[in-house]
């Protein structure tokens, strides 16, 4: 009997082979690679195996020459990803499936009259990239998070605002209803009333 693995790099198996029969057992291991998994066993119906979920397992029976594989996969978790100004969200949480082998790369989007100014890391994201400013960020998680979170911070964008008064009249700016002085800086989305009077 031959035992693989579906990828080496996943995890191994011991022994990688082995002789059974009708009335011979022999004991199986499936070992996952850090951040992998082992998922199950796949055996031709010439074998019977006393589980095929466990990673250890045994096969009681051998009719026939064949191959027993064990299938390993990444783990994966969940990652809620915020787009913030301070406490205020300016975008639409989403959730994308991290793993904890492969690295995954998440780009924090342009937004009009924002600045994004870096990430916040949760407990259990593993930041690849060379800070916290990199966009985009790279990514793992790891098994000692819980609610795996990351954030994209953003700033509100600022202008500088001014009047260029003509002869003949004169012309004010007030925010809110109350006057500004000019030169001023304004965020972005202020709303700016003007009134013109005639000398």
């Amino acid at each position: 009997i031959t035992i693989t693995s579906n990828n080496a790099a996943y995890g191994d198996v011991n022994p990688k082979s082995a002789k059974a029969g009708i009335a011979t057992t022999v004991a199986i291991t499936a070992s996952p690679a850090e951040g992998y998994e082992f998922v199950k066993w796949t055996a031709p119906n010439s074998i019977t195996l006393s589980s095929t979920t466990n990673a250890n397992a045994t096969i009681t029976k051998a009719t026939a020459k064949c191959t027993v594989s064990a299938t390993f996969q990444e783990k994966t978790h969940p990652v809620l990803i915020s787009y913030k100004c301070g406490n205020t969200s300016i975008q639409s949480d989403a959730t994308q499936s991290v793993g904890e082998a492969k690295a995954t790369s998440i780009t924090a989007p342009e937004h009009t009259g924002y600045t994004f100014t870096g990430w916040t890391l949760g407990t259990g994201i593993t930041n690849h990239s060379a800070n916290t400013t990199a966009n985009p960020i790279s990514i793992t998680t790891n098994s000692t998070g819980s609610g795996y979170t990351l954030t994209a911070n953003y700033t509100k964008n600022s202008y500088t605002f001014n009047l260029m008064q003509a002869e003949g009249g004169n012309v004010t700016a007030t925010v809110g209803g109350n006057a500004i002085t000019l030169p001023a800086q304004l965020e972005h989305g202020i709303k700016i009333a003007l009134t013109a009077t005639a000398d």
